[in-house]
């Protein structure tokens, strides 16, 4: 056997330790051969008398090690033989079950049952408690939710690993133990560490630490985010619908057909399709290619006779149609793989590449369909929370409370049907305003959906049935009254549509009429044809988006979280690249949803004025704008926090934005616009002035002038670098040490609850320990090119000081490309003052003209969205001024 073959016949040479700490995994239990093995593997070298403590074999169960072509001849059952001479190869080890946490733990007994036993425990470090005595780690495998909590004193054999710093949180290790009972409540039993052994070390910058991290920054650890509870649990919930999933089907005489990835057919008939090319050079020369390289016609068209396939091939956005083929010949059939869409809707509901679970039923109708349908799912809901307790009461805790009782209701209660004539009407005559309008022949949206689903039917899954036959799609069966279709849309509560089907059409006359009737080339679809010219038969399907599905089933709110790697298009937006005007219209559409859907009632001025400060942070007009409208605090956050979640969950243009408090300022912050916007501050690329308000006449410096309180400045913009930093991944810039510092950033203000959510960040730190007030720090913040400069100590002299002087208001005015209906009025996007001796000049003061000029750079990127911009002075008199 293995130990054998390291002897001298091999070029493997153990040095007498590793020869020993190789017998030291042999097992007591069959020492008959050890004699044999021992001179086998030890006849070049003699034993020091220093390793002989090491013949003392451990008593350990036959289990996998490190290496499994070791550890499995180590632990057969036959003796080990010496291979005979010249022969070459050992038989391969038999493959064992590892033993996991979920085997240790998830038993009824939770694993009291294994107490005084010793096991073997590999997996990756959680959290490490080192107290004087005794260490403390939490080991997770990743097979449960659960931590094994691992309790080991000075005695146990590898300490010194730990001592060392070698097992820190992140590191993987190998342990064995005994399990004993738990002294604590959180566990039953624990293990007993009798010997360590690090495995991979983690280094220092292990961005997973114990501390809380938003899930928007774990998108950008996408390779590391698996070891959180959450992608953990998701993972794990992903695996047990895929398992019951195929399990459905088979039970019920479904037989599994991989569909194609690469097609030439367009499935919905939309257009959304990647194309898959080779005249493109490959990844290595695609950057550098010239597009005259592409071959072309002599009518300048591309070539595609010269690509591989010969003509235009894409991606697959449905496997549908192939799936409908072998119905024609299996009956029952289901295909269960990825798909593409290259639609451009970067939202929390759109993915570029996803899973879809395409059915077909052969002699089926429509009803058969919805049977189908609504069974399957019950199957999968029933399986998970039958299967996946421990997950799903996490789930019910932290994401989404009351998930457990929304899927009992799915799994239990029947599902309703009614027509998309009778949907329409039910919802004109709704009390509630939606958003979209409605008339028959409209598609419904999520609104809509949502609606009929969770307020009208109190939470039961409904089907609509009967679709207009111009919304549906060319293969979807014509209803006899020539105007529907015999589609169906399965709702449910918090989801909206997970499931579309629809019975095929199977007259070849009626098909072949509707790809007229749709431009599409009949060429292209001659094999879905001739289905219909040899043996046709009555037949239906459906189709459900796997991510769909896991985020009903976990209440994750972004399906980029519900799939390991999520795929969509670029980063929106980028940077230096104009913004489209439709994108400012989804987003006004999106604000307006969130102020209803959060019962936040403004009036028209606030509401006017949070819309257009929205639109400038989205635009990257304006880094920080300050909310001093629409209420207090902690009112005020609440509702700003609330509608930041809400708009984040429904578009990822929001994604960059956050709510932000300094002592009692709240500000709304673009988290990419301000790390932009400190870093040009820090490299003075902009020169910032100062109005010094301790003096009487107040006088202007620049920020090259030596200042105590201009360097006390700097030295929070640093701390805002820290905070904000801008490392080339506009995606990363909520980084791991920003929201530790925010997480134990001490705030002024009674925080609510809200205050832990992702949204928010409180920074009323940075005013600690400084002589800079508020007013002083929101002039650079805000952006302006002239900023107050004054200490706390100096507060009244100066209000004093700038309440007796007048003052000229440099205002810069925009105007938003709005309908013919709205007009497009001059709107206030941000203004400042200056004292007027200081101003003279107005708009030609040399900083009033670079001001400006920085605003238009910008206005620039942005042309769609704002139709014109320009500066107005006016002058104000004396006041009383509150700073």
């Amino acid at each position: 056997m293995a130990i054998s073959a390291l002897g001298p016949a091999t070029s493997l040479r153990l040095t007498p330790g590793s020869t020993l700490r190789l017998l030291s995994f042999y097992p007591k239990s069959n020492p008959s051969n050890l004699s044999g093995i021992f001179k086998t593997i030890t006849k070049p070298h003699a034993i020091p008398p220093k390793f002989h403590h090491l013949l003392q074999l451990s008593g350990l169960p036959c289990r996998r090690f490190f290496c499994s072509v070791i550890s499995g001849a180590l632990q057969s059952s036959e003796s080990a033989k010496v291979e005979k001479k010249g022969e070459i190869g050992n038989r391969v080890g038999e493959f064992r079950r590892k033993l996991k946490i979920a085997d240790i733990k998830g038993g009824p007994d939770e694993g009291l049952d294994r107490v005084g036993k010793t096991i073997i425990v590999m997996g990756w470090v959680r959290t490490l408690r080192v107290q004087s005595s005794v260490t403390f780690i939490e080991v997770n495998d990743g097979s449960c939710l659960s931590n094994m909590q691992c309790v080991m004193d000075l005695e146990a054999e590898g300490y010194d690993q730990v001592e060392s710093g070698l097992v820190t949180t992140g590191a993987s290790i190998w342990m064995q133990g005994t399990v004993v009972k738990s002294q604590g409540s959180k566990q039953k039993v624990e293990l007993k560490v009798i010997k360590i052994v690090a495995v991979g070390k983690s280094d220092p910058s292990y961005p997973i630490q114990k501390k809380r991290v938003s899930r928007e920054f774990l998108r950008t650890k996408a390779h590391l985010r698996p070891r959180t509870n959450t992608f953990g649990a998701v993972a794990r919930v992903r695996n047990a619908l895929a398992y019951a999933t195929h399990k459905f089907f088979q039970e019920n005489g479904f037989v599994w057909v991989s569909s194609p990835i690469i097609t030439a057919s367009d499935c919905e008939g939309a257009g959304e399709q990647f194309c898959v090319t080779t005249l493109i050079p490959g990844s290595q020369e695609a950057a550098n290619s010239p597009v005259d390289g592409i071959p072309k016609t002599k009518d300048g068209l591309i070539d595609w006779s010269q690509d591989f396939f010969g003509k235009p091939a894409f991606l697959t956005v449905s496997g549908q149609l192939n799936a409908e083929t072998y119905a024609t010949a299996l009956s029952d059939v289901y295909t269960f793989g990825p798909t593409f869409r290259a639609e451009n809707s970067n939202t929390s509901r759109h993915l570029a590449e996803f899973w879809m679970i395409e059915p077909e039923l052969a002699f089926a109708d429509l009803n058969d369909d919805m049977a189908c349908a609504t069974a399957y799912l019950q199957y999968v809901v029933r399986h998970i929370l039958e299967n996946c307790k421990e997950d799903m009461e996490f789930f019910n805790t932290w994401i989404e409370k009351g998930i457990i009782d929304r899927l009992s209701d799915v799994a239990e209660k029947d599902f309703v049907q009614l027509t998309y004539t009778d949907a329409i009407e039910l919802l004109l005559k709704a009390k509630k305003q939606f958003e979209f309008p409605l008339e028959w022949g409209c598609d419904l949206q999520s609104e809509h959906e949502r609606y009929i689903t969770e307020e009208v039917f109190g939470g039961c899954p409904v089907i609509i049935r009967d679709y207009p036959k111009d919304i549906k799609a060319f293969y979807m069966r014509q209803n006899n009254d020539g105007k529907t279709v015999a589609a169906m849309d399965m709702l449910v509560p918090r989801v909206g549509e997970l499931i579309g089907g629809s019975q095929r059409e199977e007259r070849l006359e009626y098909i072949e009429d509707r790809l007229d009737e749709l431009k599409l080339n009949k060429e292209s679809f001659w094999w879905y044809l001739d289905l219909r010219r040899y043996g046709s038969v009555p037949h239906a399907g459906f189709g459900l988006g796997f991510e769909r599905l896991v985020q009903f089933a976990t209440g994750i709110e972004n399906i980029r979280d519900a799939i390991p790697f999520p795929r969509k298009e670029r980063t929106w937006p980028p940077p230096c690249v104009q913004i489209e005007k439709k994108n400012m219209e989804e987003a006004v559409k999106v604000l307006d949803s969130a102020l209803s859907h959060i019962k936040w009632r403004l009036k028209f001025p606030a509401k006017n004025r949070l819309q257009i400060d929205i639109v400038a942070l989205l635009t990257e007009m304006r880094p920080v704008i300050m909310v001093d409208y629409g209420g207090k605090l902690p009112e005020l956050q609440d509702h700003l926090c609330a509608l930041v979640k809400f708009c984040q969950q429904e578009s990822a243009i929001f994604e960059n934005l956050r709510v932000m408090v300094i002592e009692d300022m709240i500000y709304l912050i673009h988290v990419r616009g301000l790390a932009e916007y400190v870093k040009s501050s820090l490299n003075l690329e902009v020169e910032l002035f100062f109005v010094n308000l301790e003096e009487d006449p107040p006088k202007m410096v620049t920020q090259a002038e030596e200042s105590t309180l201009v360097t006390e400045l700097i030295r929070v913009q640093k701390l805002f670098s820290s905070f904000f930093p801008l490392n080339g991944n506009s995606n990363d810039l909520l980084s791991h040490q920003m929201l530790d510092s925010v997480a134990n950033a001490e705030s002024s203000i009674n925080k609510p609850a809200t205050s832990q959510s992702s949204e928010f960040i409180d920074l009323s730190c940075c005013m600690q320990d400084t002589e800079i007030t508020v007013p002083t720090l929101n002039g650079w913040l805000l952006g302006y090119p002239v900023v107050y400069l004054f200490s706390k100590q100096h507060i009244e002299d100066a209000i004093y000081n700038l309440s007796t002087k007048y003052l000229r208001i440099f205002q810069i005015i925009v105007s938003r490309y709005a309908s013919p209906k709205k007009g497009s009025q001059p709107e206030e996007l941000l203004s400042f003052s200056v004292p007027y001796e200081l101003s003279m000049g107005g708009s030609k003061e040399p900083w009033a003209v670079a001001f400006l000029a920085q605003m238009q750079t910008k206005w620039a990127k942005c042309k769609p969205t704002w139709r014109s911009l320009k500066m107005e002075v006016s002058e104000c008199y004396p006041q009383a001024i509150v700073l």
